[in-house]
């Protein structure tokens, strides 16, 4: 889980420093260009270490570089040199439907070699239905792990182990963001429901922003997806105005829930 360890993976030989394994990999790379993918980057201790190495490395190779992570804002937490050279595009990966995770389920059931006769067909398509609601197979394995794991399988359990991941993700993804988006939040929470937006002159005068960095914000979370503003025509008198709204009402009642650490 260090860059160390991580770049060694590249480079199968032995090495003992840093420095020569970042030369190793570089010297592989260009007698036999690859594209480099890293799942799950987020988890590397030294985050910014790595990233740092992953800028040398593409500045003397000029290999692709892919990272994979369910960190929204991983783009912004970058070294501005690493974000300038490396320049990634954001894409984001389309989420499993109910059907894709059915076969997900199915797949790994198949190796378990422990009765699950509880595991019924109507439980099988509740699991499913439950993990894409936010299209996660993450979701999906954790509930069935833990099904088994307390040899519990109704609708009420269910449920409650997909709250208790759905509050845990929430509350990660709060305390990676900085403090002045956590009080746009704060601010947006406590001034709409999830019908109701709230007009950008009303979060312009509580958070005593400009108009441009309030713009800024809410062009954040729409790309987070968790936000949408919308103009609406008032007629001749009243003009026009956006409003800022929650995407859907999973994602307002997510948030609400964590009110008390927001700000």
């Amino acid at each position: 889980k260090t860059p160390f360890k991580t770049l060694s993976k590249i480079f199968l030989g032995k090495v003992k420093t840093q420095s020569e394994v970042l030369s190793k990999v570089i010297e592989q790379l260009r007698e036999d260009p690859k594209i480099l993918i890293f799942d799950e980057i987020d988890k590397v201790i030294n985050f910014t270490s790595l990233l740092n190495d992953l800028n040398f490395i593409y500045r003397k190779t000029m290999v692709p570089i892919i990272i994979i992570t369910p960190k929204r804002n991983i783009i912004d937490r970058m070294p501005p040199d690493v974000r300038k050279t490396l320049f990634f595009n954001r894409l984001n990966l389309p989420s499993y439907n109910s059907k894709e995770l059915r076969d997900i389920l199915e797949s790994r059931i198949i190796k378990i070699k422990i009765d699950l006769s509880k595991l019924d067909e109507g439980k099988k398509n509740y699991i499913c239905a439950i993990a894409s609601t936010q299209g996660s197979a993450r979701i999906l394995m954790s509930i069935l792990v833990k099904c088994i794991q307390s040899n519990n399988f109704t609708q009420k359990y269910i449920e409650y182990l997909n709250e208790e991941m759905t509050k845990k993700d929430w509350l990660g993804f709060i305390q990676n963001i900085n403090i002045t988006e956590r009080r746009f939040l704060y601010v947006l929470i406590g001034h709409c429901n999830y019908k109701e937006g709230v007009d950008f002159g009303v979060l312009q005068n509580k958070m005593k922003l400009s108009g441009g960095r309030i713009s800024q914000l809410i062009s954040t979370f729409e790309r987070y997806s968790v936000v949408l503003s919308i103009s609406e025509n008032l007629g001749r008198r009243g003009g026009r105005r956006r409003v800022v709204k929650f995407i859907s009402q999973e994602t307002y009642n997510s948030i609400k829930k964590l009110e008390d650490v927001l700000f």
